[in-house]
């Protein structure tokens, strides 16, 4: 797996960078990318592949909210390396930032690559699902709302018409756990959670809609935009039925 690091400095991440190759992972570490990604130029990455991009505890979680919309266009995993375990508050703000699971600096090897190997199976399981589609240049062919669905899966699909049902408000993370797994929100389910949500971003964009078209609410959960009732004027009912 390739990985990218993005720190402040790059020398405070010799040890764990170790750690990752000596688990046979290819890793990159660059003070560089994450200059170029505060300016939001996804570019950056020149069409480079990284499987998982690891944030380190360099950064703070007001540089990473300025970045995510420019990671948010990668298929990637996003993990939050941070210094200690972190306490419930802690951990609240960590669910609220939007990523995909978080890694302490000292983490044993073993862990570590416990931890790596349940975020590959999350990413092999959401490609299987992947449908592809050819990129539409003009939001004016975007469709019936059916025909969008139709690229989506069906873990893709139920967190479509649960957006759509909400009209433009949040939806929590909490209650898109409760609908989907019936279940509390868990490290599993909201990794899932954050994945399902990327794809769906990418398919919307690549299907003609606007990049701000699906939404993060720092904290809050995910709306659709007022924009995109614009393009698809949907009655509510025809949705949940």
């Amino acid at each position: 797996m390739q990985i990218l690091v993005l720190t402040q400095n790059i020398l405070t991440e010799s040890h764990f960078q170790e750690k990752l190759q000596g688990l046979n992972h290819e890793v990159f570490c660059s003070k560089n990318m994450l200059d170029l990604l505060k300016k939001q130029s996804a570019e950056c990455f020149g069409g480079h592949l990284y499987h998982m991009i690891i944030l380190s505890e360099t950064l703070s979680n007001r540089e990473i909210i300025s970045i995510l919309p420019c990671l948010r266009k990668l298929n990637a995993i996003i993990l939050r390396k941070i210094a200690d375990e972190p306490n419930s508050k802690e951990k609240e703000s960590l669910e609220g930032l939007d990523i995909d699971g978080w890694v302490t600096s000292n983490i044993s090897k073993d862990s570590l690559r416990e931890v790596l190997s349940e975020k590959e199976k999350l990413v092999e399981k959401e490609e299987t699902n992947i449908v592809s589609f050819p990129h539409v240049q003009s939001p004016t062919l975007v469709g019936t709302y059916e025909q969008l669905l139709s690229f989506f899966s069906n873990t893709e699909k139920r967190v479509m018409n649960l957006l759509v049902e909400s009209e433009a408000r949040v939806v929590s993370r909490e209650e898109f756990c409760k609908r989907l797994w019936e279940d509390k929100p868990t490290n599993s389910h909201l990794s899932q959670l954050s994945l399902t949500v990327r794809n769906i971003r990418l398919k919307l964009i690549n299907h003609g809609l606007p990049e701000d078209i699906l939404k993060t609410e720092w904290g809050r959960g995910y709306r659709l935009s007022h924009e995109f009732f614009d393009f698809y004027p949907l009655k509510m009912e025809r949705i949940k039925g």
